[in-house]
């Protein structure tokens, strides 16, 4: 079976940057049902609340462990539906106001996962939430039929140094168009491995001053 080490870097002060970034992070032993707590769905008018579904596979074209979601939900006759389901990861959280960063400084969050999924319409982001806000990293709408590693970086900028404790987790999507006469049901299978996780200060657009960083994010990188 496969661990997944993170890797944690204390606090540093670093000259302002864009990429400027210092990881922290705590250990996870795999990408385990036991990790992630269902936070929320989030399902269009046409489909119905899906009936949900996660748990540890431990094997299946990518060595080790990973997390197995499937969404079940039914589409109205001649529409369409989606709907998102949001899981916090246990154990990712983060209080800005100990990085020593002034009031109002604001962060953007970069995020990365490997995911495996039906060939469908598919969605996969993962997310940071404060203050009852969440933001998406990424959102990617493409169907993996092999294990492919996908990423991105959060454009909202919404999270701040002073907005509270920052929750990261997983959100999953599917979405189902019906032509038919009649309701259809819909089944839906992902998989999730890798995932990580780094925030970043977002510098004023004419600062070319040194910004200091606490501490903040989280990377996960496999062994096998």
């Amino acid at each position: 079976m496969k661990n997944t080490i993170l890797t944690l870097t204390s606090a540093a002060t670093l000259t302002a940057s864009v990429s400027a970034q210092t990881l922290y992070s705590n250990n996870d032993s795999s990408m385990s049902a036991s990790n992630f707590i269902f936070h929320k769905n989030v399902t269009s008018a046409n489909g119905s609340s899906p009936a949900q579904s996660i748990n540890s596979i431990a094997s299946g074209g990518n060595s080790g462990s990973y997390l197995n979601v499937t969404q079940s939900w039914t589409t109205a006759a001649e529409s369409s539906s989606s709907t998102f389901n949001y899981y916090d990861r246990v154990g990712w959280t983060f209080d800005p106001s100990i990085a020593g960063l002034a009031a109002g400084t604001v962060l953007s969050f970069r995020a990365s996962v490997d995911a495996l999924d039906d060939p469908s319409n598919h969605g996969t982001g993962v997310y940071a939430r404060q203050a009852g806000r969440t933001y998406r990293a990424f959102y990617d709408s493409r169907s993996q039929n092999v294990w492919t590693n996908i990423g991105g970086t959060d454009r909202d900028t919404g999270l701040t140094s002073d907005g509270g404790i920052i929750q990261f987790g997983l959100v999953t999507a599917n979405g189902q168009l019906n032509n038919s006469s009649s309701p259809i049901s819909v089944k839906r299978s992902s998989g999730y491995d890798n995932m990580g996780v780094s925030l970043v200060v977002v510098p004023e657009p004419s600062s070319t001053a040194l910004i200091g960083l606490g501490a903040i994010g989280l990377i996960a990188r496999r062994k096998r």
